[in-house]
């Protein structure tokens, strides 16, 4: 085999790997959206823009950019006291309301060798991230109570520059003001790959949530996941 060949074989292989990857991943945040009882409510690209749709798009925009859940938050939404789903428009000052995210950080060697960063321009330099033997996959859980500050995990832009703690610590709490609070916990991926571990991870988040007066449980309720070890 020629080694244009090769590398075409290793494209459609690495193609084939990150289909079952991310159907692993939305399978996943499937699990965790029902052991919280929340509703998923939408996703954001953390990394780049999202993929050009509907004819849109320009050949000048990053591979990044059709590579979304490289980084990629996925949203639960805002709840009240009662953990009913509530939208934006919905909030008030006079009840208490939470926010729920999982962020999946595919790979975190840009953010290892670029937490200084003041420009975007390292992301595309891919041979400037830490290795891929020194970096590694996380999932890092965002739960608040009266407050939800994006700034906490901002990408470099308009002079933004990527939050250290919200990358780089295990367990973070954030105050913002009188009954106001962030929290967030980081966990190896390899943690949910068997669903004993992952409700162990998730019980800790619960813990975490509940030392701070936000209401987000574990439901105990049993329910038949898809496949055994399908995430």
């Amino acid at each position: 085999m020629s080694n244009n060949s090769n590398i075409l074989k290793q494209v459609r292989e690495s193609y084939r790997f990150l289909f079952e990857y991310q159907t692993r991943m939305l399978n996943l945040m499937s699990y965790i959206e029902k052991r919280f009882a929340l509703t998923y409510s939408g996703g954001h690209s953390k990394f780049s823009n999202p993929a050009p749709k509907n004819g849109k798009g320009s050949l000048d925009l990053w591979a990044w950019d059709w590579l979304n859940m490289y980084y990629y938050e996925f949203h639960f939404g805002f709840y009240n006291n009662q953990l009913t789903t509530i939208s934006p428009q919905q909030i008030s000052k006079d009840d208490d309301y939470y926010g729920f995210s999982v962020f999946l950080l595919s790979d975190d060697g840009y953010f290892q060798n670029h937490l200084d960063a003041t420009t975007n321009v390292d992301r595309i330099k891919i041979e400037s991230f830490k290795s891929v033997d020194e970096s590694k996959t996380r999932l890092i859980f965002v739960a608040s109570k009266n407050i939800w500050d994006i700034s906490c995990w901002q990408m470099p832009k308009s002079g933004h520059t990527p939050q250290s703690d919200f990358i780089t610590k295990d367990l973070h709490g954030k105050p913002f003001g009188e009954n106001q609070v962030m929290v967030f916990k980081s966990f190896d991926l390899e943690h949910f790959f068997e669903e004993q571990n992952a409700l162990h991870c998730l019980k800790e988040f619960e813990r975490l949530c509940d030392l701070h007066s936000i209401c987000f449980k574990v439901v105990d309720n049993q329910f038949e996941t898809k496949a055994k070890n399908s995430f």
